[in-house]
């Protein structure tokens, strides 16, 4: 593989520090020259005996990928070993330096020493703390990344667990080879490393171990590549804490998501599932894309790119002449492409800021970083963008001429309707997002071309899309990422997208065939809304209704802005920002396609989160998810406000995503957030979890002792008691208790036996109980009751 400057650079500082692994393995070296020419030599010791064990890696590593090298100057092995000795060659001296910034802000000081082998990494979750209270250290087991991983109290590490880590990495590298693309090989490396390096520590002497090796590596990486092209441009090599404005952080978002991903606002639900789908996909596909043309066009590589999730990316940078300019031209072309999406309700907003060197690093004196004001200086510029567009097409001059044959999109209703799909009057950009949806879900690998086919699908500028089964016919596209959350590693990166939908099985083809939408479906095709609403009948019983939830994560911008406290960083910011998104893309896709097959993935990544379920899945699973935040975080400060929606399957999903959206703000009106909103009451979700404990189906008497009418009578008490706590009561909203008392021996007055009776009147009497505890509240189990109870209707 021959690699250009800025590659070998990003390659060798990803991988500086991969003999640790091996080394806390106790992998004997083999090649003794290796400890002599790249550990240090103190008193009669070697220190830093790591880097000798990434020469010795290294090794093994040229050789089986051919990385070829003019010089010993270019040698990826010298260039990524040498970075605790002072070799004075430029491409030394830059990783060493890229290490020393990584490595100085990174770093909590801490006064126990620890053996460095068995401390295990501290949560990222644990060092947060938006009041400044002591948070217990939990950490997690040193084990391949996996969706069940969730820190516990210490434990050890041995090295026979590292051992098992480092033979895992070597055995999956292989799967890399004959990838000639940096770009992809980068992101298949760079996605074994999250796998493999994810739980160890990066460093645990004398320092809280709480950010990990694989982080520590990567934001190397990115420092690396912005050192070495601010050298090509000045021919300057700086040192970590110089003054100069050398580097820059660029952030992109994707303005509007919502207004892209609900622009369906046409009179036919027709493919529906499809392209919500596909708009979401295209919302981090595009992210994707725009990140690699700010890099691509700065020389830059993958590395650069430090965070990308929930529709926004960071690239950590050199702070290059002409910056500004390029920031403004890429951004002026990509929103030129946008508006042929939705004409301008959907923008893409990119901001930068120049830094030095120290604004990285915690200051020696006062023991606190820059980076918090600084990058709170980004995130308020990037929010000014998206406030203040700058618009250039306020009318689209030929738009009534371009309707006047086919009309408006039935689906979208919004671009014209120059085609006609399957009885649809449709546009090519509804058509465009129907293809992706249909080929996500039957492939397994999607990768970026600049090559049209006749099978391609134009994404925007150059670019196209193509979706493929075979790996090695992707070796040679710009970017390639493998679809699904399938375990085993075939070359490529996994997408950390959440691509889960529910599809049809034959059983279920054959239930559901009287469906309008289900007829001329075939096994696998995506399940229909109308199909996901009729599985929340059960046994005949139940209601066919849809639960459309949305729910974000509360606070996260006052977490990223002061829940480090003084030692706040890039990496800690990047591993928290990671951390959080695998919750989202990983543990919760795999939860679904787990234990909630039902339920659509229409948005999940960053924070954000918005599914299209049968309404009892989604309520279960709303627990679940509350619940799992809880643990896999182990910390207060991170909980969840949610809002869910009941819908039927024929509501255009525009109206569902606004009515779920209005619900979500009620939860978070709610002191504290931390809440949750159905059948419209906000309450805590500590409450929730309580009074949806109730069992209302023994209460009842399994059903064969209380009439509907009963059931139904019980909201208008349940009316008369938030009356009687208002200041526009009526006397008879008092007398609830004796009325719903009076009520329930009149119900079971039909009975046979004393015995029937008094069982069924202890049972209904603690329906008062819970009134009085719970008031207004209890509409929600009782309501939840009565869906899931109708028998079998709509």
């Amino acid at each position: 593989m021959n690699l250009e400057p800025v590659e070998l650079i990003s390659l060798a500082a990803l991988l500086h520090d991969i003999g640790k692994i091996s080394q806390r393995a106790e992998i004997p070296i083999e090649n003794k020259y290796n400890l002599e020419e790249y550990a240090p030599e103190k008193d009669g010791h070697y220190s830093y005996k790591h880097a000798a064990y990434t020469a010795e890696f290294l090794d093994w590593f040229v050789k089986e990928f051919k990385i070829e090298s003019e010089n010993e100057k270019t040698n990826l092995v010298n260039i990524a070993s040498y970075h605790h000795k002072d070799i004075d060659e430029p491409f030394c001296k830059l990783i060493k330096y890229a290490d020393h910034l990584a490595s100085g802000f990174e770093r909590t000081p801490q006064k126990e020493k620890s053996d460095y082998i068995k401390e295990q990494l501290i949560s990222i979750f644990s060092s947060v703390s938006i009041n400044n209270n002591q948070k217990n250290d939990y950490t997690f087991s040193l084990k391949p990344l996996s969706f069940d991983i969730e820190p516990q109290l210490k434990s050890e590490n041995t090295p026979k667990d590292y051992e098992v880590l480092f033979n895992g990495l070597k055995a999956d590298l292989q799967k890399l080879k004959g990838i000639e693309n940096f770009d992809i090989f980068y992101d298949g490396l760079n996605y074994l490393l999250e796998k493999y390096a994810w739980c160890v520590p990066s460093s645990s002497f004398e320092v809280k171990a709480d950010i990990s090796l694989y982080d520590h590596l990567r934001v190397s990486a990115a420092f690396a590549a912005a050192l070495y092209k601010y050298f090509e441009q000045s021919g300057k090599i700086l040192q970590p804490d110089d003054t100069t404005s050398a580097f820059a952080l660029i952030q992109g978002d994707f303005s509007g998501i919502q207004n892209f991903i609900f622009s369906k606002q046409g009179e036919s639900n027709k493919f529906a599932a499809k392209i919500l789908r596909a708009r979401s996909f295209f919302v981090s596909l595009s992210t994707e894309l725009v990140a690699y043309k700010i890099y691509k066009k700065l020389g830059l590589t993958k590395a650069s790119v430090v965070m990308n999730a929930g529709g926004k990316f960071t690239i950590l940078s050199h702070n290059a002449k002409d910056l500004k300019n390029i920031i403004n031209e890429i951004t002026d072309e990509v929103n030129n492409e946008f508006l042929k999406l939705n004409y301008g309700q959907t923008r893409f907003a990119i901001a930068h800021i120049e830094l030095c060197g120290s604004d990285f690093l915690i200051d020696k004196n006062d023991k606190k970083s820059k980076f918090s004001q600084r990058y709170d200086e980004l995130v308020k510029k990037l929010e000014e963008k998206k406030l203040k567009p700058v618009i250039k097409n306020f009318v689209f001059e030929d738009y009534l001429d371009s309707i006047k044959d086919g009309g408006i999109c039935r689906i979208c209703g919004n671009h014209p309707a120059n085609l006609d799909t399957e009885d649809t009057p449709i546009c090519e950009v509804c058509y465009r997002m129907k293809k992706i949806g249909e080929n996500l879900v039957k492939n397994k690998f999607f990768a970026i071309t600049t090559n049209e086919t006749s099978s391609s699908i134009p994404i925007f500028s150059n670019y196209h899309l193509v979706f493929e089964n075979k790996a090695e016919n992707l070796k040679n596209a710009l970017l390639a990422f493998e679809i699904g959350l399938e375990d085993e590693f075939r070359g490529f990166a996994k997408s950390k997208i959440a691509a889960y939908v529910p599809r049809l099985t034959q059983d279920e083809i054959d239930k559901y065939k009287d469906l309008d939408d289900v007829q001329g479906l075939k096994e696998y095709d995506i399940k229909p809304f109308s199909a996901i609403a009729k599985d929340a009948i059960k046994n005949d019983k139940g209601s066919d209704f849809l639960g459309v939830l949305k729910a974000d994560v509360d606070n996260l911008g006052l977490i990223f802005a002061r829940g480090f406290g003084e030692n706040v960083s890039i990496s800690k910011t990047v591993s928290l920002s990671r951390m959080l998104d695998f919750f989202f893309t990983g543990w919760l896709q795999n939860e679904i396609k787990t234990n909630f097959r039902s339920i659509y993935t229409v948005f999940s990544g960053g924070d954000d989160l918005f599914l299209i379920g049968p309404f009892n899945q989604i309520i279960e699973l709303a627990k679940k998810i509350n619940e799992h935040l809880r643990q896999y975080t182990k910390n207060e400060d991170f909980h969840l406000s949610c809002g869910i929606y009941f819908a039927k399957d024929k509501v255009p999903v525009y109206q569902m995503a606004r009515q779920a959206e209005e619900i979500l703000k009620k939860s978070k009106e709610i002191d504290g957030k931390n809440a949750i909103t159905l059948f419209d009451r906000p309450m805590k979700w500590e409450r929730f979890n309580e009074i949806m404990e109730i069992d209302l189906y023994n209460i009842f008497g399994k059903d064969k002792y209380i009439s509907e009418g009963f059931k139904y009578s019980l909201f208008t008490y349940l009316e008369m008691i938030e009356k009687a706590q208002t200041s526009y009561f009526k006397t008879r909203d008092l007398l609830w208790k004796p009325l719903l008392i009076y009520n329930i021996y009149r119900n079971v007055s039909n009975l046979k036996s004393k015995e029937e009776k008094d069982f069924a009147i202890k049972n209904l009497l603690n329906l008062v109980d819970y009134f009085e505890k719970y008031k207004g509240d209890f509409l929600v189990p009782l309501s939840k009751y009565i869906y899931e109870n109708r028998k079998g209707r709509s």
